[in-house]
Protein backbone atom coordinates (compact mmCIF):
# COMPACT_ATOMS: atom_id res chain seq x y z
CA UNK A 1 0.00 0.00 0.00
CA UNK A 2 2.79 2.37 0.50
CA UNK A 3 3.37 2.27 -3.57
CA UNK A 4 0.80 4.14 -5.15
CA UNK A 5 1.65 7.44 -2.55
CA UNK A 6 5.74 7.18 -3.18
CA UNK A 7 4.55 7.21 -6.70
CA UNK A 8 2.60 10.33 -6.15
CA UNK A 9 5.49 11.93 -4.44
CA UNK A 10 7.99 10.90 -7.26
CA UNK A 11 5.47 12.62 -9.72
CA UNK A 12 5.47 16.11 -7.77
CA UNK A 13 9.27 15.88 -6.79
CA UNK A 14 10.67 14.57 -10.02
CA UNK A 15 13.74 13.46 -8.50
CA UNK A 16 17.48 12.27 -10.36
CA UNK A 17 16.85 8.82 -8.55
CA UNK A 18 16.05 6.65 -6.73
CA UNK A 19 17.76 5.05 -3.44
CA UNK A 20 15.27 2.36 -1.45
CA UNK A 21 16.52 0.20 1.37
CA UNK A 22 16.91 -3.40 0.12
CA UNK A 23 13.63 -4.43 1.59
CA UNK A 24 11.76 -2.58 -0.65
CA UNK A 25 11.88 -4.82 -3.98
CA UNK A 26 9.33 -3.20 -5.46
CA UNK A 27 11.09 0.46 -5.80
CA UNK A 28 13.08 -1.10 -9.13
CA UNK A 29 9.77 -1.17 -11.16
CA UNK A 30 8.02 1.78 -9.11
CA UNK A 31 11.38 3.83 -10.57
CA UNK A 32 11.02 2.07 -13.41
CA UNK A 33 7.80 3.87 -14.13
CA UNK A 34 9.21 7.31 -14.02
CA UNK A 35 12.51 6.53 -15.89
CA UNK A 36 14.85 6.74 -12.93
CA UNK A 37 17.50 4.76 -11.96
CA UNK A 38 17.11 2.96 -8.62
CA UNK A 39 20.06 2.16 -6.61
CA UNK A 40 19.71 -0.23 -3.59
CA UNK A 41 21.16 0.50 -0.44
CA UNK A 42 22.43 -2.41 1.69
CA UNK A 43 22.88 -2.11 5.17
CA UNK A 44 26.05 -4.53 5.65
CA UNK A 45 29.15 -4.87 3.79
CA UNK A 46 30.39 -5.94 0.73
CA UNK A 47 31.93 -8.98 2.30
CA UNK A 48 28.77 -10.03 3.36
CA UNK A 49 27.50 -9.55 0.07
CA UNK A 50 29.06 -11.70 -1.50
CA UNK A 51 29.07 -14.49 1.36
CA UNK A 52 25.29 -14.45 0.87
CA UNK A 53 25.35 -14.44 -2.90
CA UNK A 54 27.91 -17.13 -2.57
CA UNK A 55 25.16 -19.41 -0.50
CA UNK A 56 22.00 -18.66 -2.74
CA UNK A 57 23.71 -19.60 -5.80
CA UNK A 58 25.83 -22.69 -4.81
CA UNK A 59 24.08 -24.24 -1.88
CA UNK A 60 26.91 -25.62 -0.17
CA UNK A 61 25.25 -26.09 3.22
CA UNK A 62 22.92 -28.67 1.11
CA UNK A 63 25.24 -31.28 1.78
CA UNK A 64 25.55 -30.68 5.81
CA UNK A 65 23.10 -32.62 8.31
CA UNK A 66 24.59 -31.47 11.03
CA UNK A 67 23.97 -28.13 12.57
CA UNK A 68 27.43 -28.39 14.37
CA UNK A 69 29.55 -29.40 11.48
CA UNK A 70 31.70 -26.79 9.18
CA UNK A 71 31.63 -26.03 5.37
CA UNK A 72 33.22 -23.58 2.86
CA UNK A 73 32.11 -20.87 1.02
CA UNK A 74 32.63 -21.59 -2.58
CA UNK A 75 34.23 -18.75 -4.34
CA UNK A 76 35.30 -16.06 -2.18
CA UNK A 77 39.14 -14.55 -2.13
CA UNK A 78 39.64 -16.48 1.26
CA UNK A 79 38.66 -19.58 2.70
CA UNK A 80 35.65 -18.58 5.02
CA UNK A 81 33.91 -21.48 6.98
CA UNK A 82 30.54 -21.17 8.46
CA UNK A 83 28.12 -23.74 10.03
CA UNK A 84 24.31 -24.81 9.14
CA UNK A 85 23.73 -23.37 12.52
CA UNK A 86 24.63 -20.34 11.87
CA UNK A 87 22.09 -19.97 8.84
CA UNK A 88 18.69 -19.01 9.09
CA UNK A 89 15.85 -21.54 8.76
CA UNK A 90 13.93 -21.58 5.57
CA UNK A 91 11.01 -19.85 5.86
CA UNK A 92 8.63 -17.14 4.52
CA UNK A 93 11.52 -14.35 5.71
CA UNK A 94 14.05 -16.23 3.91
CA UNK A 95 12.03 -16.53 0.97
CA UNK A 96 11.14 -12.40 0.68
CA UNK A 97 14.98 -11.95 1.45
CA UNK A 98 15.72 -14.41 -2.08
CA UNK A 99 12.71 -12.07 -3.74
CA UNK A 100 14.71 -8.86 -2.33
CA UNK A 101 18.08 -10.31 -4.14
CA UNK A 102 16.25 -10.91 -7.73
CA UNK A 103 14.79 -7.11 -7.37
CA UNK A 104 18.77 -5.93 -7.00
CA UNK A 105 19.80 -7.85 -10.07
CA UNK A 106 17.28 -5.61 -12.05
CA UNK A 107 18.12 -2.29 -10.30
CA UNK A 108 20.69 0.14 -11.72
CA UNK A 109 23.15 -0.72 -9.04
CA UNK A 110 23.68 -0.66 -5.00
CA UNK A 111 24.84 1.53 -2.23
CA UNK A 112 26.94 -0.10 0.49
CA UNK A 113 28.17 1.88 3.58
CA UNK A 114 31.86 0.66 3.62
CA UNK A 115 34.90 1.96 2.32
CA UNK A 116 37.11 0.47 -0.56
CA UNK A 117 40.26 0.15 2.57
CA UNK A 118 38.39 -2.14 4.59
CA UNK A 119 37.52 -4.72 2.12
CA UNK A 120 38.81 -4.12 -0.89
CA UNK A 121 38.88 -7.87 -1.84
CA UNK A 122 35.41 -8.42 -1.77
CA UNK A 123 34.30 -4.75 -3.51
CA UNK A 124 36.39 -5.92 -6.40
CA UNK A 125 35.11 -9.46 -6.36
CA UNK A 126 31.46 -8.08 -5.72
CA UNK A 127 32.07 -5.52 -8.93
CA UNK A 128 34.33 -7.68 -11.17
CA UNK A 129 33.09 -11.40 -10.53
CA UNK A 130 29.36 -11.11 -9.48
CA UNK A 131 29.26 -8.06 -12.28
CA UNK A 132 27.17 -5.69 -10.13
CA UNK A 133 27.50 -2.04 -10.09
CA UNK A 134 28.30 -0.46 -6.79
CA UNK A 135 29.89 2.42 -4.84
CA UNK A 136 31.08 3.05 -1.49
CA UNK A 137 29.78 5.89 0.52
CA UNK A 138 30.80 5.11 3.93
CA UNK A 139 31.29 5.10 6.47
CA UNK A 140 28.36 6.96 6.53
CA UNK A 141 28.25 7.97 10.77
CA UNK A 142 31.52 10.04 10.38
CA UNK A 143 29.27 12.88 8.96
CA UNK A 144 28.04 13.82 12.56
CA UNK A 145 30.47 16.25 13.75
CA UNK A 146 28.07 17.82 16.49
CA UNK A 147 27.88 16.58 19.81
CA UNK A 148 24.59 16.41 19.78
CA UNK A 149 24.06 14.77 16.72
CA UNK A 150 26.30 11.69 17.65
CA UNK A 151 24.15 11.98 21.22
CA UNK A 152 20.65 11.56 19.65
CA UNK A 153 21.00 9.41 16.58
CA UNK A 154 18.05 7.21 16.25
CA UNK A 155 15.71 7.03 19.58
CA UNK A 156 16.45 10.13 22.66
CA UNK A 157 19.40 8.31 24.46
CA UNK A 158 17.95 7.08 27.83
CA UNK A 159 21.03 8.47 30.06
CA UNK A 160 22.37 12.54 29.96
CA UNK A 161 25.25 12.89 26.98
CA UNK A 162 26.90 14.98 30.13
CA UNK A 163 26.19 12.19 32.83
CA UNK A 164 28.05 9.79 30.16
CA UNK A 165 30.88 11.88 29.65
CA UNK A 166 31.70 12.83 32.97
CA UNK A 167 31.91 9.19 33.67
CA UNK A 168 34.46 8.65 30.87
CA UNK A 169 36.06 11.49 31.83
CA UNK A 170 37.25 9.71 34.81
CA UNK A 171 38.49 7.05 33.28
CA UNK A 172 42.19 6.43 31.86
CA UNK A 173 42.19 5.62 27.83
CA UNK A 174 41.51 2.71 26.21
CA UNK A 175 40.52 1.27 29.81
CA UNK A 176 36.50 0.98 29.42
CA UNK A 177 34.48 -1.68 27.71
CA UNK A 178 31.32 -1.05 25.72
CA UNK A 179 28.62 -3.39 25.46
CA UNK A 180 25.41 -3.17 23.30
CA UNK A 181 23.65 -5.06 21.33
CA UNK A 182 21.95 -3.48 18.77
CA UNK A 183 18.14 -2.26 18.81
CA UNK A 184 16.46 -5.71 18.16
CA UNK A 185 18.56 -8.16 20.31
CA UNK A 186 16.88 -9.48 23.58
CA UNK A 187 18.57 -11.88 25.93
CA UNK A 188 17.06 -13.71 28.51
CA UNK A 189 17.62 -13.05 32.11
CA UNK A 190 19.86 -16.49 32.92
CA UNK A 191 22.24 -14.99 29.59
CA UNK A 192 22.17 -11.35 31.49
CA UNK A 193 22.72 -13.17 34.88
CA UNK A 194 26.27 -14.63 32.72
CA UNK A 195 26.92 -11.58 30.79
CA UNK A 196 26.94 -9.73 34.52
CA UNK A 197 29.00 -12.47 36.17
CA UNK A 198 31.50 -12.72 32.84
CA UNK A 199 31.62 -8.95 32.75
CA UNK A 200 32.47 -8.58 36.69
CA UNK A 201 34.98 -11.34 36.47
CA UNK A 202 37.03 -10.08 33.39
CA UNK A 203 37.92 -7.40 36.02
CA UNK A 204 37.09 -4.80 33.68
CA UNK A 205 35.69 -1.30 33.70
CA UNK A 206 32.76 -1.05 31.51
CA UNK A 207 29.00 0.49 30.13
CA UNK A 208 26.41 -2.29 29.14
CA UNK A 209 23.87 -1.23 27.33
CA UNK A 210 20.45 -3.67 28.77
CA UNK A 211 17.48 -3.28 26.48
CA UNK A 212 14.63 -2.67 28.20
CA UNK A 213 11.85 -5.06 29.03
CA UNK A 214 8.61 -4.67 28.91
CA UNK A 215 8.36 -5.56 32.24
CA UNK A 216 10.65 -3.89 34.63
CA UNK A 217 10.18 -5.62 37.98
CA UNK A 218 10.86 -8.48 35.43
CA UNK A 219 14.12 -7.76 33.53
CA UNK A 220 15.43 -6.83 36.95
CA UNK A 221 15.64 -9.89 38.89
CA UNK A 222 18.50 -11.25 37.00
CA UNK A 223 21.28 -8.58 38.76
CA UNK A 224 23.32 -10.39 41.24
CA UNK A 225 23.01 -9.39 44.75
CA UNK A 226 25.39 -6.81 45.60
CA UNK A 227 25.96 -6.72 41.52
CA UNK A 228 25.13 -2.88 41.39
CA UNK A 229 27.26 -2.09 44.76
CA UNK A 230 30.38 -3.72 43.99
CA UNK A 231 30.29 -2.02 40.64
CA UNK A 232 29.83 1.34 41.65
CA UNK A 233 32.02 3.64 39.78
CA UNK A 234 33.45 0.53 37.86
CA UNK A 235 30.28 -0.52 35.90
CA UNK A 236 27.56 1.91 34.30
CA UNK A 237 24.10 0.24 32.78
CA UNK A 238 22.07 1.57 30.60
CA UNK A 239 18.70 0.62 29.94
CA UNK A 240 17.36 1.82 26.74
CA UNK A 241 18.79 3.75 24.26
CA UNK A 242 22.26 4.64 24.98
CA UNK A 243 24.33 7.29 22.68
CA UNK A 244 26.79 5.29 20.78
CA UNK A 245 28.83 6.56 18.96
CA UNK A 246 29.64 9.45 21.34
CA UNK A 247 30.69 6.41 23.57
CA UNK A 248 32.85 4.51 21.23
CA UNK A 249 34.93 7.65 20.33
CA UNK A 250 35.53 8.66 23.93
CA UNK A 251 39.52 7.84 24.60
CA UNK A 252 38.57 5.67 27.72
CA UNK A 253 36.90 3.22 25.85
CA UNK A 254 39.01 0.79 24.52
CA UNK A 255 36.58 -2.71 23.50
CA UNK A 256 33.37 -3.19 22.16
CA UNK A 257 31.07 -6.04 22.57
CA UNK A 258 28.35 -6.40 19.65
CA UNK A 259 26.31 -8.59 17.87
CA UNK A 260 27.59 -7.31 14.71
CA UNK A 261 24.58 -5.43 13.69
CA UNK A 262 26.94 -3.47 10.35
CA UNK A 263 26.52 -0.45 12.27
CA UNK A 264 27.73 -1.23 15.18
CA UNK A 265 30.52 -2.96 13.29
CA UNK A 266 31.43 0.23 11.34
CA UNK A 267 31.01 2.33 14.26
CA UNK A 268 33.51 0.30 16.18
CA UNK A 269 36.16 0.31 13.10
CA UNK A 270 36.46 4.20 12.84
CA UNK A 271 36.27 4.40 16.39
CA UNK A 272 39.42 1.81 16.48
CA UNK A 273 38.11 -0.21 18.83
CA UNK A 274 39.18 -4.06 18.83
CA UNK A 275 35.57 -5.99 19.29
CA UNK A 276 34.14 -9.26 21.02
CA UNK A 277 32.27 -10.62 18.60
CA UNK A 278 28.82 -12.19 19.77
CA UNK A 279 26.11 -12.57 16.34
CA UNK A 280 22.45 -13.41 16.65
CA UNK A 281 20.82 -13.14 13.55
CA UNK A 282 20.55 -11.82 9.62
CA UNK A 283 23.57 -11.57 8.11
CA UNK A 284 25.66 -11.16 11.83
CA UNK A 285 27.38 -14.40 11.89
CA UNK A 286 28.86 -13.48 8.25
CA UNK A 287 30.45 -9.68 9.96
CA UNK A 288 31.67 -11.71 12.38
CA UNK A 289 34.30 -13.34 10.27
CA UNK A 290 35.03 -9.71 8.96
CA UNK A 291 36.10 -8.43 12.06
CA UNK A 292 37.83 -11.79 12.87
CA UNK A 293 39.35 -13.07 10.09
CA UNK A 294 39.97 -10.69 7.33
CA UNK A 295 40.05 -7.45 9.89
CA UNK A 296 41.58 -9.68 12.81
CA UNK A 297 40.52 -6.73 15.07
CA UNK A 298 38.62 -8.95 17.40
CA UNK A 299 37.81 -12.23 18.93
CA UNK A 300 34.39 -14.60 18.81
CA UNK A 301 32.55 -14.70 22.12
CA UNK A 302 31.17 -18.70 20.92
CA UNK A 303 27.83 -18.05 19.33
CA UNK A 304 26.87 -20.75 17.04
CA UNK A 305 23.03 -20.39 16.92
CA UNK A 306 20.93 -18.64 14.37
CA UNK A 307 18.27 -16.95 16.38
CA UNK A 308 15.87 -14.87 15.06
CA UNK A 309 16.00 -12.08 17.75
CA UNK A 310 16.83 -13.62 21.54
CA UNK A 311 20.65 -14.48 21.91
CA UNK A 312 22.36 -17.62 21.62
CA UNK A 313 23.51 -18.94 25.05
CA UNK A 314 26.82 -18.20 25.98
CA UNK A 315 28.22 -18.90 29.19
CA UNK A 316 30.24 -16.77 31.70
CA UNK A 317 33.62 -18.34 31.39
CA UNK A 318 33.31 -17.42 27.59
CA UNK A 319 32.80 -13.93 28.17
CA UNK A 320 35.50 -13.51 30.76
CA UNK A 321 37.78 -14.92 28.44
CA UNK A 322 36.79 -12.59 25.25
CA UNK A 323 36.89 -9.58 26.91
CA UNK A 324 40.31 -10.28 28.16
CA UNK A 325 41.32 -11.13 25.18
CA UNK A 326 40.88 -7.72 23.56
CA UNK A 327 41.36 -5.99 26.79
CA UNK A 328 44.44 -7.09 28.09
CA UNK A 329 48.10 -8.28 27.09
CA UNK A 330 50.12 -8.15 23.63
CA UNK A 331 46.88 -9.40 21.13
CA UNK A 332 44.78 -6.72 21.93
CA UNK A 333 47.94 -4.30 21.64
CA UNK A 334 48.04 -5.72 17.64
CA UNK A 335 44.13 -5.73 17.08
CA UNK A 336 44.02 -2.30 18.65
CA UNK A 337 47.10 -1.04 16.47
CA UNK A 338 44.89 -2.47 13.36
CA UNK A 339 41.80 -0.99 14.37
CA UNK A 340 43.40 2.23 14.74
CA UNK A 341 44.91 2.27 11.46
CA UNK A 342 41.45 0.95 10.12
CA UNK A 343 39.50 4.63 11.68
CA UNK A 344 42.25 6.72 10.00
CA UNK A 345 41.86 5.10 6.48
CA UNK A 346 37.85 5.31 7.06
CA UNK A 347 38.20 9.11 8.22
CA UNK A 348 40.18 9.57 4.69
CA UNK A 349 38.01 7.97 2.50
CA UNK A 350 35.07 10.51 3.74
CA UNK A 351 37.16 13.23 3.15
CA UNK A 352 36.23 13.55 -0.87
CA UNK A 353 33.09 13.80 -2.29
CA UNK A 354 31.25 14.32 -5.37
CA UNK A 355 29.26 17.35 -5.79
CA UNK A 356 25.94 17.85 -7.94
CA UNK A 357 22.85 19.65 -9.00
CA UNK A 358 20.78 16.77 -8.13
CA UNK A 359 17.62 15.37 -6.28
CA UNK A 360 17.98 12.16 -4.52
CA UNK A 361 14.99 10.68 -3.17
CA UNK A 362 15.48 8.27 0.38
CA UNK A 363 13.16 5.86 1.43
CA UNK A 364 14.62 3.63 4.34
CA UNK A 365 13.25 0.46 5.85
CA UNK A 366 10.94 1.26 8.96
CA UNK A 367 14.09 0.20 12.00
CA UNK A 368 16.56 1.81 13.36
CA UNK A 369 19.11 0.27 12.20
CA UNK A 370 18.76 1.04 8.26
CA UNK A 371 16.69 4.68 9.08
CA UNK A 372 20.31 5.84 10.70
CA UNK A 373 22.75 5.11 7.98
CA UNK A 374 20.38 6.47 5.49
CA UNK A 375 19.54 10.02 7.54
CA UNK A 376 23.83 10.22 7.91
CA UNK A 377 23.73 9.64 3.81
CA UNK A 378 21.36 12.12 3.09
CA UNK A 379 23.48 14.47 5.46
CA UNK A 380 26.48 13.10 3.07
CA UNK A 381 24.91 14.01 -0.08
CA UNK A 382 23.41 17.36 1.36
CA UNK A 383 26.87 18.35 2.07
CA UNK A 384 27.73 18.25 -1.46
CA UNK A 385 25.01 20.28 -2.65
CA UNK A 386 22.91 17.31 -3.36
CA UNK A 387 19.51 17.58 -2.67
CA UNK A 388 17.96 15.32 -0.62
CA UNK A 389 14.80 14.18 0.40
CA UNK A 390 13.65 11.50 3.25
CA UNK A 391 10.51 9.14 2.75
CA UNK A 392 9.34 7.67 5.75
CA UNK A 393 5.64 7.63 7.86
CA UNK A 394 3.76 9.20 10.33
CA UNK A 395 4.98 7.77 13.54
CA UNK A 396 9.07 7.29 12.32
CA UNK A 397 9.10 11.62 11.60
CA UNK A 398 10.63 12.01 15.24
CA UNK A 399 13.77 9.74 14.21
CA UNK A 400 14.59 12.24 11.89
CA UNK A 401 12.90 15.87 12.78
CA UNK A 402 15.68 16.94 15.32
CA UNK A 403 18.74 15.79 13.44
CA UNK A 404 17.37 17.59 10.42
CA UNK A 405 16.47 20.35 12.34
CA UNK A 406 20.19 20.87 13.21
CA UNK A 407 21.45 20.27 10.08
CA UNK A 408 19.46 23.18 9.01
CA UNK A 409 20.84 25.39 11.31
CA UNK A 410 24.25 24.23 9.79
CA UNK A 411 23.11 25.30 6.48
CA UNK A 412 22.67 21.34 5.55
CA UNK A 413 19.05 21.24 3.72
CA UNK A 414 17.25 18.11 3.76
CA UNK A 415 13.76 17.44 3.30
CA UNK A 416 11.33 14.97 5.06
CA UNK A 417 8.17 13.83 3.90
CA UNK A 418 5.79 11.30 5.20
CA UNK A 419 3.41 8.70 3.49
CA UNK A 420 0.61 6.73 5.49
CA UNK A 421 1.67 3.13 6.56
CA UNK A 422 -1.30 0.49 6.26
CA UNK A 423 -0.78 -1.34 9.44
CA UNK A 424 -4.29 -2.21 9.96
CA UNK A 425 -5.40 -3.28 6.51
CA UNK A 426 -2.48 -5.52 7.07
CA UNK A 427 -3.37 -7.15 10.47
CA UNK A 428 -1.26 -4.73 12.73
CA UNK A 429 -2.39 -2.35 15.45
CA UNK A 430 -3.10 0.62 14.84
CA UNK A 431 0.22 3.02 15.09
CA UNK A 432 2.19 0.19 14.46
CA UNK A 433 5.09 1.24 12.02
CA UNK A 434 8.41 0.36 13.18
CA UNK A 435 9.96 -3.12 13.85
CA UNK A 436 10.36 -1.91 17.56
CA UNK A 437 6.83 -2.87 17.65
CA UNK A 438 6.81 -6.39 16.41
CA UNK A 439 6.45 -8.84 19.33
CA UNK A 440 6.29 -12.35 17.38
CA UNK A 441 7.12 -13.63 13.74
CA UNK A 442 3.14 -13.23 13.10
CA UNK A 443 3.91 -9.87 13.60
CA UNK A 444 6.88 -9.31 11.55
CA UNK A 445 5.21 -11.25 8.44
CA UNK A 446 2.05 -8.72 8.78
CA UNK A 447 4.83 -6.00 8.77
CA UNK A 448 6.50 -6.92 5.44
CA UNK A 449 3.06 -7.86 3.84
CA UNK A 450 2.31 -4.11 5.10
CA UNK A 451 5.50 -2.89 3.01
CA UNK A 452 4.48 -4.80 0.22
CA UNK A 453 1.33 -2.25 -0.13
CA UNK A 454 3.17 0.68 -0.09
CA UNK A 455 4.33 0.87 -4.40
CA UNK A 456 1.23 3.32 -5.35
CA UNK A 457 2.05 5.70 -2.55
CA UNK A 458 5.74 5.85 -4.06
CA UNK A 459 4.82 5.55 -7.30
CA UNK A 460 2.77 8.61 -6.64
CA UNK A 461 5.52 10.56 -4.89
CA UNK A 462 8.17 9.60 -7.85
CA UNK A 463 5.28 11.00 -10.18
CA UNK A 464 5.44 14.34 -8.44
CA UNK A 465 9.15 14.72 -7.69
CA UNK A 466 10.77 13.15 -10.59
CA UNK A 467 13.85 12.43 -8.25
CA UNK A 468 17.62 11.91 -10.20
CA UNK A 469 17.74 8.85 -7.79
CA UNK A 470 15.36 6.81 -5.63
CA UNK A 471 17.40 5.53 -2.58
CA UNK A 472 15.43 2.41 -0.85
CA UNK A 473 15.98 -0.52 1.84
CA UNK A 474 16.34 -4.05 -0.68
CA UNK A 475 13.75 -4.83 1.91
CA UNK A 476 10.67 -3.00 1.44
CA UNK A 477 8.12 -4.89 -0.25
CA UNK A 478 7.69 -7.49 -3.14
CA UNK A 479 5.88 -5.05 -5.51
CA UNK A 480 8.86 -4.00 -7.50
CA UNK A 481 9.61 -7.70 -8.88
CA UNK A 482 6.01 -7.93 -10.78
CA UNK A 483 6.23 -8.80 -14.19
CA UNK A 484 3.82 -5.58 -15.11
CA UNK A 485 5.37 -3.58 -17.65
CA UNK A 486 6.48 -0.13 -16.46
CA UNK A 487 3.89 2.58 -16.84
CA UNK A 488 6.16 5.05 -17.82
CA UNK A 489 9.37 5.08 -19.68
Amino acid sequence: MLQEPLEHFLQECRPHCLVADMFFPWATECAAKFGIPRLVFHGTSFFALCVSESLMLCKPYTRIFSGSESFIVPNLPDEITLKRSQLPIDNGFTRLVDRDKQSEVRSYGVIVNSFYELEPAYADHYQNVLRRKSWHIGPVSLCNKDTEDKAERGKKASIEKEKCLKWLNSKQPDSVLYVCFGSVTKFTSAQLLEIAVGLEASGQQFIWVVRKGRDEEESEKWLLEGFKERMKGKGLIIRGWAPQILILEHEAVGGFVTHCGWNSTMEGVCAGVPMVTWPVFAEQFHNEKLVTQILRIGVGVGAQQWVRTVGDSVKREAIEKAVRRIMVGEEAGEMRSRAKALAEMAMRAVEEGIMGPLHVLFFPLMVHGHMIPILDMAKLFALRRVKATIITTPLNLPVFSKPIDRAKNLGIEISVSAIEFPAVEAGLPKGCENADQLHSEEMIYKFFKAIGMLQEQLEHVLRETRPDLVYLSLACGLWMISDREPKQG
